[in-house]
C-alpha cells in the first residue's frame, strides 16, 4: 500500500465504528499478507486497502447503512459515490478499497456500526 492507504487504513482502524469484515484482506505494516479475515485476528493486522476483497467488505457496509449509490472507474481512478443529507457525493481514490473506505469514513455516524 501506499503511504496515503496506510494513513486511511490506520483512520479507520482508529474509528469507533470499525469493524473487521470477513473476508477482508489483512496484512502488516511490512506489507506482508495475513490472509483473509474470518474472524480469527492476527497480531498486527491492518486492513489491505489494495485488495478488492477489502472493498468489497466496505462496500458492503456501506450498502448495509443504506447509502451506496453507484461505483465508477475514470482513467486511473475509482469513485463511490454515496447519498448524503446534503445529496449525492462521491470520493474517488487510485484503489476501489480506498475510496471505499473515504466514503465509509465521511459518513459513519457516531452510533453507527459496521454490519
Amino acid at each position: 500500500m501506499n503511504a496515503d492507504q496506510w494513513d486511511v487504513a490506520g483512520m479507520l482502524l482508529e474509528h469507533p465504528n470499525w469493524a473487521w469484515q470477513a473476508g477482508m484482506r489483512m496484512c502488516t505494516r511490512d506489507d506482508e499478507v495475513l490472509g483473509y479475515y474470518d474472524g480469527s485476528l492476527p497480531e498486527g493486522a491492518w486492513p489491505d486497502l489494495s485488495a478488492f476483497a477489502t472493498g468489497g467488505a466496505l462496500l458492503g457496509v456501506l450498502d448495509g447503512l443504506g447509502i451506496l449509490v453507484d461505483v465508477a472507474r475514470e482513467a486511473e481512478e475509482w469513485i463511490v459515490a454515496v447519498e448524503t443529507p446534503e445529496g449525492l457525493k462521491g470520493w474517488a481514490a487510485d484503489t476501489l478499497p480506498e475510496a471505499a473506505a473515504w466514503a465509509l469514513l465521511q459518513n459513519w455516524e457516531p452510533d453507527e456500526e459496521s454490519a
